[in-house]
């Protein structure tokens, strides 16, 4: 082989383990976030990194991290293979929130942002599509909060696109990511978010006050009232969707292909 790369970090630990003694080149294709591996892998990938020829990483928040472990490192996003095909419906004045319920996407700071948004404002609702290991705990909030005709929730959908093409705006309370696929999709959507500043992947996707919001971490007043300006101003609304859509070309697939030519290039 001329390149071999390995996908994630237990195949990229092993792959420099063995790269020393094999003659293609090898690159490590990282898929999360620097920091949200256990302490053993770290570990290893402080002492085998550097054995790779390359390594490939998601967000450029990232990127100084790994070059401390191997010089030859390069940020290239995913993409989706999702295309625009027209802009959301605000008109429907929804919120919709795609993902686990579980703790990494901020169950409970999402639970309390639904309850207390729902009570300064009696015209929006919220769409959920997830499943997890709180699913029995979110019934028992829409039941206890008497919200069941402000949520519509699901545990899975079968056409994303749709789903956001109906919605007006998307919600992230993450406590951490990788590169967020849902956001990018959101993007191509031109369908502007509001998310927690998560340590990566947000930052890299939304523009803040361009094509969306990006709220400190856990600072749920903020993100309320984030969601108060976009509710009541609908140029605000028609900006940041324009804004999303621009976002969107760095994710485009021609784009991405060319970066990854780039790497088998070298």
């Amino acid at each position: 082989f001329d390149f071999i790369v390995g996908v994630g970090i237990i195949c990229n630990l092993v792959l420099a383990y063995c790269s020393p003694k094999l003659k293609a080149k090898t690159i490590g294709w990282e898929h999360f976030c620097y920091d949200g591996t256990p302490f053993y892998q770290k570990i290893l990938r402080k002492f085998l990194f550097k054995n790779l020829t390359q390594v490939v990483i998601l967000t450029n928040k990232d990127l100084e991290k790994y070059k401390k472990l191997n010089l030859n490192t390069r940020t290239i996003y995913n993409f989706t293979n999702m295309e625009f095909r027209k802009v959301p419906e605000f008109q429907n004045k929804r919120f919709l929130f795609v993902g686990r319920l579980s703790e990494q996407k901020g169950f409970f700071d999402f639970c309390n942002i639904i309850k207390q948004f729902c009570k300064l404002n009696t015209d929006w609702n919220f769409r959920v599509i997830g499943n997890g290991e709180y699913k029995n705990d979110f019934k028992k909030f829409i039941k206890t909060e008497n919200l069941d005709s402000r949520i519509n929730w699901s545990l899975i959908s079968t056409d994303i696109q749709t789903e956001m093409e109906n919605s007006s705006c998307l919600l992230m309370t993450s406590n951490f990511e990788g590169l967020p696929m849902v956001l990018i999709e959101a993007s191509i959507c031109a369908l502007p978010a509001i998310s927690y500043d998560t340590p990566t992947g947000p930052s890299d996707i939304i523009s803040n006050s361009k094509s969306g919001f990006i709220i400190p971490i856990h600072n749920q007043a903020f993100f309320i009232a984030q969601m108060k300006e976009f509710v009541s101003n609908f140029e605000l609304q028609q900006k940041l969707s324009i804004g999303a859509k621009k976002e969107s070309k760095k994710f485009c697939k021609k784009h991405i292909l060319c970066e990854w030519k780039k790497v088998f290039e070298q």
